[in-house]
């Protein structure tokens, strides 16, 4: 690691030598803002890694990787858990449509009608959860 004089200089010149309007206004601001930075001049002095560059490694995501077959728990949680993603998703409309259908006043018969068909989806929804966690306790 450079000692502070030798970055100071090599900043120095470096600086000297810009031409970028953007760069010098962004560097000036910094400098402006060199008392609200000491807490940070604190951290790096006690833990000088977080000077240290580390180049970002491609990060790479892999499709259709087959389920794990080590314990029956993996396996369920590996195919049902998409299926309640979406079944999440579906409840969150429904809870925002109740949301809404509560909202307003029931003015005729099939607002009432579609209030608690709704609930009865809802219902279900929480069942199906419900079943869930007692799949997950009888497998586990």
């Amino acid at each position: 690691m450079m000692d502070i004089e030798t970055r100071k200089s090599r900043l120095a010149a470096t600086l000297s030598s810009c031409d970028n309007p953007y760069v010098l206004q962004q560097v000036e601001k910094i400098l402006v803002r060199t008392d609200e930075l000491s807490p940070l001049k604190k951290m790096v002095v006690e833990y000088p890694v977080l000077l240290e560059e580390k180049r970002l490694r491609d990060m790479v995501v892999k499709t259709n990787l087959p389920a794990p077959e080590k314990k029956a728990i993996s396996r369920y949680d590996s195919y049902v858990r998409p299926i309640f993603f979406f079944l999440s998703l579906l409840m969150l409309m429904l809870a925002a449509a109740i949301l809404n259908a509560v909202s307003h006043d029931p003015e005729n018969f099939t607002r009432i009608v579609f209030q608690d068909l709704i609930f009865r989806f809802y219902l279900v929804g929480w069942l199906l959860y419900l079943l869930d966690f007692v799949a997950i306790l009888v497998i586990a």
